[in-house]
């Protein structure tokens, strides 16, 4: 913040699991750099509910993880998730998007 001069940032150090606290309504969308699949599955669990509750019907979570494996977990809490492998960043990542039905 010290060096973004721009009034619509605002920083929250807190566990993302308390997101929807920190925001006025519902989010149009929301960038992820999370290390999930590294977390203890209660806690991913509940960040990625906790992400789907504060975003609108439609609205994106774009992020990245280095395994496929959570595809399935966010699938069932956001609906659609769609990725891609970027081959660019080393390792290799998957960029991913998820939506909850709109």
């Amino acid at each position: 913040a010290r060096h973004i001069a721009d009034p619509r940032l605002i920083i929250h150090t807190a566990s993302a699991e308390s997101v929807a606290d920190h925001l006025p309504g519902q989010a149009d969308a929301m960038i992820s750099g999370l290390p999930l699949a590294a977390m203890a599955p209660p806690l991913r669990q509940r960040i990625m509910t906790a992400a789907a509750a504060a975003l609108k019907p439609g609205a994106p979570l774009t992020g990245y993880q280095y395994s496929p494996l959570l595809m399935g977990e966010l699938a069932a809490r956001f609906g659609h998730v769609g990725w891609r492998l970027e081959p660019r960043n080393w390792p290799p990542a998957l960029v991913f998007t998820a939506r909850r039905p709109g």
